[in-house]
Protein backbone atom coordinates (compact mmCIF):
# COMPACT_ATOMS: atom_id res chain seq x y z
CA UNK A 1 0.00 0.00 0.00
CA UNK A 2 2.63 2.70 1.21
CA UNK A 3 1.30 6.05 0.33
CA UNK A 4 3.15 7.64 3.82
CA UNK A 5 2.98 11.22 2.42
CA UNK A 6 5.76 13.90 4.03
CA UNK A 7 5.48 16.62 1.71
CA UNK A 8 2.46 18.98 0.35
CA UNK A 9 1.94 20.56 -2.70
CA UNK A 10 -1.31 22.93 -3.36
CA UNK A 11 -1.66 24.53 -7.31
CA UNK A 12 -4.67 26.56 -7.51
CA UNK A 13 -6.38 27.96 -10.84
CA UNK A 14 -9.70 28.91 -10.32
CA UNK A 15 -11.94 31.88 -12.21
CA UNK A 16 -12.10 35.10 -10.52
CA UNK A 17 -15.23 35.38 -8.22
CA UNK A 18 -14.77 31.46 -7.54
CA UNK A 19 -14.66 30.01 -4.24
CA UNK A 20 -10.71 29.97 -3.21
CA UNK A 21 -10.94 26.12 -2.37
CA UNK A 22 -7.36 25.46 -2.94
CA UNK A 23 -6.39 28.54 -0.36
CA UNK A 24 -8.89 27.71 2.00
CA UNK A 25 -8.04 23.83 2.16
CA UNK A 26 -4.20 25.22 2.45
CA UNK A 27 -4.88 27.62 4.79
CA UNK A 28 -7.58 26.60 7.47
CA UNK A 29 -6.38 22.72 6.97
CA UNK A 30 -3.03 22.10 6.32
CA UNK A 31 -1.04 25.07 7.56
CA UNK A 32 -3.36 25.37 10.89
CA UNK A 33 -2.84 21.36 11.59
CA UNK A 34 0.59 21.54 10.52
CA UNK A 35 1.40 24.65 13.40
CA UNK A 36 -1.08 22.94 15.70
CA UNK A 37 0.77 19.28 15.68
CA UNK A 38 4.41 21.22 15.27
CA UNK A 39 7.04 18.16 15.60
CA UNK A 40 4.20 15.62 15.92
CA UNK A 41 2.81 15.85 12.60
CA UNK A 42 4.05 13.54 9.89
CA UNK A 43 4.06 16.31 7.36
CA UNK A 44 7.33 17.92 7.07
CA UNK A 45 6.48 20.15 4.63
CA UNK A 46 3.78 22.06 2.72
CA UNK A 47 3.65 24.71 -0.08
CA UNK A 48 0.78 26.78 -1.60
CA UNK A 49 0.96 28.27 -5.24
CA UNK A 50 -1.84 30.27 -7.29
CA UNK A 51 -1.32 30.21 -11.02
CA UNK A 52 -3.50 31.89 -13.93
CA UNK A 53 -2.04 30.57 -17.04
CA UNK A 54 -0.55 26.97 -18.58
CA UNK A 55 3.54 28.49 -18.78
CA UNK A 56 2.70 29.24 -14.65
CA UNK A 57 1.09 25.86 -13.84
CA UNK A 58 4.07 23.89 -15.59
CA UNK A 59 6.90 25.90 -14.24
CA UNK A 60 5.58 25.07 -11.00
CA UNK A 61 5.96 21.50 -11.80
CA UNK A 62 9.34 22.57 -13.30
CA UNK A 63 9.71 23.65 -9.50
CA UNK A 64 9.05 20.38 -7.98
CA UNK A 65 11.15 18.56 -9.93
CA UNK A 66 14.25 20.57 -9.49
CA UNK A 67 13.62 20.13 -5.99
CA UNK A 68 12.88 16.48 -5.26
CA UNK A 69 15.47 16.26 -3.46
CA UNK A 70 14.04 17.90 -0.77
CA UNK A 71 10.35 16.37 -1.49
CA UNK A 72 11.52 12.77 -0.63
CA UNK A 73 9.55 9.79 1.46
CA UNK A 74 6.12 10.66 -0.10
CA UNK A 75 4.83 14.02 -2.10
CA UNK A 76 0.62 14.48 -3.05
CA UNK A 77 0.62 17.27 -5.00
CA UNK A 78 -3.41 18.61 -5.16
CA UNK A 79 -4.81 20.30 -7.92
CA UNK A 80 -7.32 22.74 -7.48
CA UNK A 81 -9.00 24.07 -10.81
CA UNK A 82 -11.17 22.89 -13.82
CA UNK A 83 -11.32 20.17 -15.67
CA UNK A 84 -11.70 19.65 -19.63
CA UNK A 85 -14.98 19.42 -20.28
CA UNK A 86 -13.57 17.27 -23.73
CA UNK A 87 -12.17 15.39 -21.13
CA UNK A 88 -8.38 16.02 -22.21
CA UNK A 89 -6.45 17.62 -19.34
CA UNK A 90 -7.16 20.80 -16.94
CA UNK A 91 -8.28 24.52 -17.80
CA UNK A 92 -6.35 27.46 -16.02
CA UNK A 93 -7.98 30.50 -15.08
CA UNK A 94 -6.70 31.90 -18.40
CA UNK A 95 -8.88 29.27 -20.36
CA UNK A 96 -5.63 27.32 -21.16
CA UNK A 97 -5.90 24.04 -21.88
CA UNK A 98 -2.94 21.77 -20.29
CA UNK A 99 -3.12 18.22 -21.82
CA UNK A 100 -3.09 15.14 -19.78
CA UNK A 101 -0.12 14.12 -22.20
CA UNK A 102 1.65 17.56 -21.02
CA UNK A 103 1.07 16.81 -17.31
CA UNK A 104 2.28 12.97 -17.56
CA UNK A 105 5.31 14.16 -18.80
CA UNK A 106 5.62 16.35 -16.17
CA UNK A 107 4.71 13.59 -13.37
CA UNK A 108 6.79 10.90 -14.81
CA UNK A 109 10.12 13.08 -14.66
CA UNK A 110 8.92 13.99 -11.41
CA UNK A 111 7.95 10.43 -9.82
CA UNK A 112 11.62 9.54 -11.23
CA UNK A 113 13.21 11.68 -9.14
CA UNK A 114 11.04 11.20 -6.19
CA UNK A 115 11.62 7.53 -6.74
CA UNK A 116 7.75 6.59 -7.56
CA UNK A 117 6.57 7.93 -4.29
CA UNK A 118 4.80 10.72 -6.32
CA UNK A 119 1.01 10.63 -5.51
CA UNK A 120 -2.14 13.04 -7.09
CA UNK A 121 -5.12 14.11 -5.84
CA UNK A 122 -7.19 16.31 -8.27
CA UNK A 123 -10.22 18.30 -7.11
CA UNK A 124 -11.35 18.43 -10.35
CA UNK A 125 -13.89 17.76 -12.89
CA UNK A 126 -12.93 14.59 -15.27
CA UNK A 127 -9.63 13.95 -13.23
CA UNK A 128 -10.09 9.96 -13.75
CA UNK A 129 -9.24 10.56 -17.68
CA UNK A 130 -5.53 11.33 -16.72
CA UNK A 131 -4.70 7.38 -16.77
CA UNK A 132 -5.50 7.65 -20.34
CA UNK A 133 -2.57 9.73 -21.33
CA UNK A 134 0.18 7.25 -19.37
CA UNK A 135 2.59 5.19 -21.89
CA UNK A 136 2.62 1.77 -20.88
CA UNK A 137 6.14 1.59 -22.23
CA UNK A 138 7.59 4.26 -19.71
CA UNK A 139 8.11 4.59 -16.17
CA UNK A 140 4.74 5.12 -14.36
CA UNK A 141 4.14 9.11 -14.37
CA UNK A 142 2.55 8.35 -10.67
CA UNK A 143 2.10 5.64 -7.55
CA UNK A 144 -1.78 6.76 -7.25
CA UNK A 145 -4.59 9.05 -7.56
CA UNK A 146 -7.70 10.32 -6.24
CA UNK A 147 -9.90 12.20 -8.75
CA UNK A 148 -13.40 12.16 -10.14
CA UNK A 149 -14.55 10.56 -13.40
CA UNK A 150 -17.43 13.25 -14.11
CA UNK A 151 -18.32 16.74 -12.80
CA UNK A 152 -18.25 17.30 -9.43
CA UNK A 153 -20.08 20.50 -7.15
CA UNK A 154 -17.69 22.75 -5.11
CA UNK A 155 -19.14 21.58 -1.81
CA UNK A 156 -18.45 17.81 -2.82
CA UNK A 157 -14.75 19.46 -3.29
CA UNK A 158 -14.55 21.07 0.05
CA UNK A 159 -15.88 18.31 2.01
CA UNK A 160 -14.20 15.39 0.67
CA UNK A 161 -10.56 16.76 0.34
CA UNK A 162 -10.91 18.76 3.62
CA UNK A 163 -11.67 15.46 5.59
CA UNK A 164 -8.64 13.66 3.88
CA UNK A 165 -6.28 16.27 4.47
CA UNK A 166 -7.03 16.73 7.86
CA UNK A 167 -6.62 13.29 8.63
CA UNK A 168 -3.57 12.91 6.56
CA UNK A 169 -2.08 15.71 8.69
CA UNK A 170 -2.10 12.86 11.72
CA UNK A 171 -1.43 10.04 10.07
CA UNK A 172 1.05 10.77 7.29
CA UNK A 173 -1.21 7.77 5.08
CA UNK A 174 -3.06 8.97 1.98
CA UNK A 175 -4.96 5.64 1.38
CA UNK A 176 -5.49 5.50 4.84
CA UNK A 177 -7.09 8.77 5.27
CA UNK A 178 -8.86 8.64 2.17
CA UNK A 179 -10.33 5.25 2.81
CA UNK A 180 -11.86 6.85 6.73
CA UNK A 181 -12.60 10.08 4.86
CA UNK A 182 -16.08 11.34 3.30
CA UNK A 183 -14.14 10.89 -0.10
CA UNK A 184 -14.09 7.70 0.18
CA UNK A 185 -17.93 7.62 -0.32
CA UNK A 186 -18.34 10.61 -2.62
CA UNK A 187 -17.55 10.61 -6.34
CA UNK A 188 -13.64 10.83 -6.03
CA UNK A 189 -11.67 7.27 -6.19
CA UNK A 190 -8.62 6.27 -5.64
CA UNK A 191 -6.42 4.73 -8.78
CA UNK A 192 -2.87 3.00 -8.37
CA UNK A 193 -0.01 2.78 -10.87
CA UNK A 194 -1.21 -1.28 -10.66
CA UNK A 195 -4.51 0.03 -11.95
CA UNK A 196 -3.53 2.08 -14.14
CA UNK A 197 -1.16 -0.87 -15.91
CA UNK A 198 -3.80 -3.12 -16.03
CA UNK A 199 -6.56 -0.97 -17.43
CA UNK A 200 -4.41 0.33 -20.22
CA UNK A 201 -3.25 -3.28 -21.14
CA UNK A 202 -6.70 -4.41 -21.21
CA UNK A 203 -7.44 -1.23 -23.68
CA UNK A 204 -4.47 -2.51 -25.41
CA UNK A 205 -5.83 -6.52 -25.74
CA UNK A 206 -9.50 -5.31 -26.99
CA UNK A 207 -8.08 -2.84 -29.70
CA UNK A 208 -5.75 -6.16 -30.85
CA UNK A 209 -8.75 -8.16 -30.57
CA UNK A 210 -11.59 -6.07 -32.09
CA UNK A 211 -9.99 -3.30 -34.47
CA UNK A 212 -9.74 -3.99 -37.85
CA UNK A 213 -7.04 -1.46 -38.37
CA UNK A 214 -4.72 -3.46 -36.17
CA UNK A 215 -4.51 -6.57 -37.94
CA UNK A 216 -4.02 -4.08 -41.06
CA UNK A 217 -0.78 -2.66 -39.21
CA UNK A 218 0.45 -6.20 -38.66
CA UNK A 219 -0.29 -7.00 -42.56
CA UNK A 220 1.64 -4.41 -43.50
CA UNK A 221 4.64 -6.62 -43.02
CA UNK A 222 5.56 -7.68 -46.76
CA UNK A 223 6.14 -11.72 -46.20
CA UNK A 224 3.37 -11.81 -44.01
CA UNK A 225 0.87 -9.78 -46.24
CA UNK A 226 2.20 -12.41 -49.49
CA UNK A 227 1.63 -15.49 -47.10
CA UNK A 228 -1.90 -14.18 -45.97
CA UNK A 229 -3.03 -13.29 -49.51
CA UNK A 230 -1.28 -16.34 -50.61
CA UNK A 231 -3.55 -18.30 -48.03
CA UNK A 232 -0.76 -19.85 -46.10
CA UNK A 233 -1.65 -17.36 -42.98
CA UNK A 234 -5.36 -18.31 -41.94
CA UNK A 235 -7.32 -15.85 -39.61
CA UNK A 236 -6.91 -18.26 -36.33
CA UNK A 237 -3.22 -18.48 -37.10
CA UNK A 238 -2.89 -14.77 -37.27
CA UNK A 239 -5.13 -14.33 -34.20
CA UNK A 240 -3.07 -16.67 -32.29
CA UNK A 241 0.66 -14.57 -33.70
CA UNK A 242 -1.65 -11.08 -32.46
CA UNK A 243 -2.68 -13.31 -29.00
CA UNK A 244 1.25 -14.51 -28.54
CA UNK A 245 2.76 -10.71 -29.87
CA UNK A 246 0.31 -8.87 -27.11
CA UNK A 247 1.86 -11.14 -24.10
CA UNK A 248 5.37 -10.23 -24.93
CA UNK A 249 4.24 -6.74 -25.04
CA UNK A 250 2.76 -7.00 -21.67
CA UNK A 251 5.88 -8.28 -20.37
CA UNK A 252 8.16 -5.80 -22.13
CA UNK A 253 5.93 -2.74 -20.74
CA UNK A 254 5.20 -4.25 -17.50
CA UNK A 255 9.48 -4.56 -16.84
CA UNK A 256 9.60 -1.05 -18.07
CA UNK A 257 6.57 0.70 -16.06
CA UNK A 258 7.74 -1.05 -13.15
CA UNK A 259 9.80 0.73 -10.62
Amino acid sequence: MNADIQHILVIESLDAGEPRTGSDLYIDVIERLKKLYGEQSPIRSSTFREVTAKDELLAVLDWAIANAGDLQQGLVIHFEMHGSAALDGLVTASGELVSWAELVEKFRILNIAAQNELYLTMATCYGRHLFEAVEPALKSPYRGYISASQAVTVQEVMDSFADVYERLMTDGNLIRSYLASDAERSRFFYKDSEETFRQLMEMTYDRMQNDPTYRDDILDNSPLRAMYDQGLLSDELLRQMMHQAFFDILKRHKAAFEF
